[in-house]
């Protein structure tokens, strides 16, 4: 299963993406600031597409402190 960590401040978005577009994944606990989406049974092509989604809709991760 292959698995994305999120900040914990995109989850609404993200969340709403995956059930709006009816993609099947498991949400995970959330841990120092991130919480984790598994998708079951998802191929490496189906998963490259969607984290690509992700990154070019503005979902991407920066170091604060940079």
């Amino acid at each position: 299963m292959y698995t994305l960590g999120i900040p914990d401040k995109l989850k609404t978005r993200t969340l709403g993406y995956l059930k709006q577009n009816w993609i099947d994944f498991e949400e995970g606990p959330s841990i120092e600031g991130f919480f984790d989406i598994g998708f079951p049974g998802m191929d490496e092509v189906a998963f490259e597409k969607i984290s690509i989604r992700f990154w070019h809709t503005n979902w991407k991760f920066s170091n604060p402190d940079t």
